[in-house]
């Protein structure tokens, strides 16, 4: 099943919200893969979808996730204007070994978002 495509994300994050406080480690991967299938998307979730997400998720999302989220040809289809504030929205869901990839994807399309994205690893890197 796919949460997003038909949806506008809700149930995705409500699968989230329910069933990540109770999974660690490989489980949580898992639903996280399962309820953000991002090879499946038909288009981008809006941003504010990516900040519930990263407000259920609490942290950056699993690479498996990330990396086709910041190589998805959906990125071509966002509207100039709305790029900024949905990559914006992402950056603190790439993690830190996805960092580069990210701020070269966005640079110049979403040079706020890629600037963020440095200042949230630059923080990340500093916090042990």
């Amino acid at each position: 099943p796919d949460l997003i495509n038909g949806d506008d994300g809700s149930k995705a994050v409500s699968l989230l919200q329910a069933g990540l406080p109770h999974l660690t480690g490989p489980q949580r991967d898992r639903l996280i893969r399962f309820a953000l299938p991002v090879d499946r998307w038909l288009s981008l979730p809006h941003g504010y979808m990516f900040d519930l997400i990263s407000d259920a998720v609490g942290g950056p999302l699993p690479a498996t996730v990330a990396q086709p989220l910041v190589a998805s040809g959906l990125w071509d289809k966002v509207e100039p204007n709305l790029i900024e504030a949905a990559a914006e929205a992402v950056a603190p869901l790439i993690p830190l070994e996805l960092s580069a990839r990210f701020i070269a994807r966005f640079e110049n399309a979403a040079p706020r978002a890629a600037q963020f994205h440095k200042f949230l690893s630059t923080l990340s890197s500093t916090v042990t």
